[in-house]
């Protein structure tokens, strides 16, 4: 019966725990994450540098990533920490990640009860795509968890009666994802037209948008379109863009739970009549319509359909599947007739069948995805330390050019420890004096130090080699 048992108990501390106890539980663990080595991605470790640089009024963004304005006006913030900027981040993102599994529960528990909610969690972490990266892109502290969240938070949001919350989650989720302009546009529309007082607040937020997203890149690159035309790629035809693009979205959750969704939305079309069968196919209307910008972004103007570009259509459809699968069993208990049962047994065991290869790689994809971690901490773990080791920044910025070989990931990291903007170093050495950091003991040093060329050696570490080329002057202190 509804309300008894273990689901009963989780149901009841639910409604007693006040939005305020979850964000703190979610940062907390966040923080106490940091004593796990780990370290920042690519795209949030240059947001940390680009918050330190707006904080200095000297921002430049004409490297890679795309500029985004959402996560720089958080670490803009963190920067006057200083050197903790990093690690508050990462506290951050991770406590994001950690919100969008806790939202994924609470709306699929909204539509049907605790089981859903466990189904739409174990769904979801097998997300975004065929290597499971859900994990790393919550350890890492990248945007896209952060995204999704503000997506199933501000519908979960709006079902509970809320509209101001609603609209400051959109227009966040607005200020990391043009995707979400059409949206935010759409509601905010409906609030001004139902809330008339809420306008003048409306209006600054619809003006903030473009603002910081063409304002910053204009600042940063001298081209307000800057990140726009970096992240746009013709080469391939519109078609094969639409194909790929197709692929990606379909990929982003396995086979089972887009099954699942689909039960659970074909119920809920035949009995539309409750309130609850309302906001579940309104859910899948959502998740359709951003899948449906993704792909035709990619389509038409040459937009990469990352598969963690559609994280917050994924976290929807894993609600769905959660639904789904509770409402499964539901007509399973209903005392249905004999053949009903067996039917619906065949049609699980078919989809389960045809999916346990997909579902495999998924599973065991956790672990790669887990050692890709720690290689990455690894990496940029030891990185203060080596440079310490060569001289300090000062000792590696004087030779010339600074080359991070081969590791265009470590970029923003190297910068970070440097304090140079992103686009100061290379991934190759270009002609002339330059210090190369690169793995040691790999074929590109061996070549390196086989080479004619004048190399000295500054430091090395369990994984580094910090090597100067051609410099005049002497480079390691005495």
């Amino acid at each position: 019966a509804p309300g008894s048992g273990s689901s009963g108990v989780v149901e009841r501390l639910w409604r007693r725990w006040p939005a305020s106890v979850l964000i703190g539980a979610c940062l907390a663990i966040g923080a106490l994450s940091l004593l796990v080595p780990t370290a920042l991605g690519f795209d949030p470790a240059a947001w940390v540098v680009w918050g330190r640089e707006v904080a200095a009024f000297d921002l430049d963004t004409s490297a890679e990533p795309s500029w985004k304005p959402l996560p720089v006006l958080v670490t803009t913030v963190g920067s006057i920490t200083g050197e903790a900027s990093p690690a508050i981040w990462m506290v951050i993102g991770r406590a994001a990640g950690l919100l969008l599994v806790v939202g994924v529960f609470s709306l699929a528990r909204r539509f049907a009860g605790v089981p859903a909610g466990v189904v739409a969690v174990a769904a979801l972490v097998l997300t975004p795509d065929g290597e499971p990266r859900l994990i790393r892109t919550i350890v890492e502290a990248h945007s896209a968890p952060l995204d999704a969240a503000l997506a199933v938070w501000a519908l979960e949001r709006h079902l509970a009666g809320h509209r101001g919350l609603p609209f400051v989650l959109l227009l966040g989720l607005s200020l990391s994802r043009p995707e979400a302009w059409p949206f935010l546009l759409v509601y905010a529309a409906w609030i001004a037209w139902r809330h008339p007082s809420m306008r003048p607040a409306i209006a600054v937020g619809l003006v903030a948008v473009p603002v910081l997203w063409f304002g910053g890149d204009w600042w940063g690159s001298g081209d307000p379109l800057s990140g726009a035309g970096a992240a746009q790629d013709d080469s391939d035809s519109a078609a094969e863009r639409f194909s790929e693009a197709l692929g990606t979205a379909w990929d982003t959750v396995v086979f089972p739970v887009w099954a699942a969704a689909a039960f659970a939305l074909v119920a809920a079309v035949r009995r539309r009549e409750r309130v609850v069968d309302r906001e579940v196919i309104a859910a899948a209307a959502l998740a359709v319509a951003w899948c449906c910008i993704v792909v035709g972004m990619a389509t038409v103007l040459g937009y990469a359909a990352l598969s963690r570009f559609l994280l917050p259509a994924a976290a929807l459809v894993c609600v769905l599947a959660g639904v789904g699968v509770a409402r499964l069993v539901a007509v399973l208990a209903e005392g249905q007739r004999a053949s009903v049962v067996v039917a619906v047994a065949l049609g699980v065991v078919a989809v389960v069948a045809v999916s346990v290869g997909q579902l495999w790689n998924r599973v065991t994809g956790l672990e790669d995805v887990v050692s890709e971690i720690r290689a990455r901490a690894f990496l940029s773990e030891d990185l203060p330390d080596v440079i310490d080791a060569a001289g300090g920044k000062e000792t590696v910025l004087a030779c010339g050019t600074v080359a991070v070989q081969g590791l265009t990931l470590l970029l923003p990291s190297v910068a970070w420890e440097l304090d140079v903007p992103i686009s100061e170093l290379r991934t190759t050495p270009e002609e002339g004096p330059a210090v190369w950091f690169i793995i040691a003991n790999g074929r590109v040093e061996t070549e390196l130090l086989a080479s004619d060329e004048s190399v000295r050696t500054l430091a090395r570490s369990a994984v580094w080699a910090v090597h100067a080329v051609d410099c005049d002057e002497p480079a390691v202190p005495d």
